[in-house]
């Protein structure tokens, strides 16, 4: 598809004005022109136009002649040529739209014809072949997309007084997502839409465990659809962690089949009420982040997801196989779900392993460079929380037995660092990240039973309201 009097009109019209130029160079770009020589003449006078030089018949002339592609265009006669067929310049905004209209359609031939050819391979993999129709699509419609650009304040200024007013007159003061644990909520104000969330540990420091209590915390208590891509473990050990959970039993007994008929009896009742939660996980061992995007958009057509959590950052594939420089596709991959975020308006939770340099220091918290690859995480999270847990350097004696420590590294909205950190019980036998005020001796007590009796748990101050 190409029109030639439109790409031939919007180029007269900016060598005529000025303005003419400042609005296609919003829509257009050098390559939406089917003829290669009209994208030069484009990418010339928005070259000169960003330097503040004016853009005409000569000044142009002379950046093509110093090129090389004046003559090849048909010299200055074809420049006066443009100017004088311009219909109107006012109408620049619709020559541009019916250029970028055939510039479409070309990529979408061009992308049909690569689905084609993948499609038509004996040996292509069909989920492969699919994923990759699905995530041409969508980049197309990103690229048609037009942004609201600058929008005066005062636009929309009353909505956004109206929320405050509203949450102070309902005392109102987590905004997002509940985490489950009242002093994160207060240092992070909930999890909230279009946020990208980087949680960061060494192994054995519970960031699966974290992960998915804040997945139960919000497709269970709050009934919010959540989207749970786990990239090393599969679905039935998610499962039984979450039985664990919820049920109060020791995942240890769940794992060695060590289990009462009471225990059993109450993981049948918790099969029954799990049932029912808007909670879905893809164990789907090696993924990548567009793959993730089409399938959270896809699930976001027909209701809005709560939360999307991603374990973990390292597994992930680079959506283009190649690993050569893995700085630059993290990079590239944190990007994505900060837009996927954005997009979608919905809370993404990313796990991230920490590298050995924390193990060096004498403080082994860990810090917001102690990632791998980490520059994507300190540009693009919106919150940046770092575990640590002292007693699996100290042993028992560590006088923070059994407590896990949630560093708020990096906060856009609010505190961050050692007056933001919030402390926590740590019961990895159960599953659970407690509330401070737990009695420790009395929940090492208990997790030597199966079972912990429904009757017993107000006695317990790690959850302050039922499972369900």
């Amino acid at each position: 598809a190409q029109n030639r009097e439109a790409e031939m009109a919007v180029l007269g019209a900016m060598l005529l004005s000025g303005d003419a130029i400042g609005v296609v160079a919003e829509t257009l770009s050098a390559a939406d022109f089917y003829k290669p020589l009209h994208g030069r003449m484009f990418a010339a006078s928005v070259e000169l136009y960003s330097q503040g030089e004016g853009v005409d018949i000569v000044t142009l002339g002379e950046a093509l002649r110093q090129q090389g592609s004046l003559d090849d265009l048909g010299g200055v006669a074809y420049l006066r040529s443009l100017v004088q067929d311009v219909p109107a310049t006012a109408n620049v905004g619709h020559y541009a739209g019916i250029v970028a209209q055939c510039s479409t359609m070309r990529r979408l031939a061009h992308k049909g014809s690569e689905i084609a050819n993948r499609a038509l391979q004996p040996d292509g993999d069909v989920e492969d072949a699919l994923n990759f129709a699905e995530q041409s699509i969508f980049e197309l419609s990103e690229q048609g997309r037009e942004s609201e650009g600058l929008v005066a304040i005062d636009d929309d200024l009353d909505a956004t007084v109206a929320a405050i007013r509203d949450r102070v007159e309902h005392g109102t003061r987590i905004i997002g997502a509940r985490t489950g644990l009242d002093g994160l909520d207060r240092v992070t104000n909930g999890l909230q839409g279009g946020k990208l969330y980087v949680v960061c540990a060494r192994p054995g420091h519970g960031k699966s465990l974290f992960a998915l209590q804040l997945a139960r915390e919000v497709s269970i208590r709050q009934s919010q659809p959540v989207a749970l891509f786990s990239l090393e473990m599969t679905r039935e050990e998610l499962h039984k962690r979450m039985l664990a959970a919820e049920g109060r039993i020791s995942y240890t007994d769940i794992e060695s089949g060590d289990l009462e008929a009471k225990a059993l009896l109450r993981i049948d009742a918790m099969r029954e009420r799990l049932a029912n939660v808007p909670l879905w996980i893809d164990d789907t061992g090696s993924t990548s982040v567009p793959v993730i995007r089409s399938r959270c958009r896809r699930w976001g057509m027909n209701e809005p997801l709560g939360l999307i959590v991603v374990d973990y950052l390292q597994l992930l594939q680079s959506a283009g196989g190649n690993e050569e420089n893995r700085y630059r596709e993290v990079a590239s991959m944190t990007r994505a779900l900060k837009l996927l975020a954005k997009d979608l308006n919905t809370p993404v939770l990313l796990l991230s392993q920490l590298n050995r340099d924390c193990e060096r220091r004498l403080n082994k918290r860990p810090t917001l460079g102690d990632g791998y690859e980490s520059a994507g995480i300190e540009h693009d999270a919106d919150v940046v929380l770092g575990l640590y847990r002292d007693d699996l350097y100290s042993g028992d004696d560590s006088e923070k037995n059994g407590e896990i420590e949630i560093i708020v590294l990096k906060n856009r909205s609010g505190m961050a660092g050692s007056h933001s950190t919030v402390h926590a019980l740590f019961v990895g036998h159960k599953m659970q990240i407690c509330e401070p005020g737990s009695d420790p001796q009395l929940l090492a007590d208990e997790l030597a039973h199966n079972f912990i009796d429904p009757d017993d748990l107000d006695d317990l101050a790690f959850d302050s309201e039922p499972a369900f």
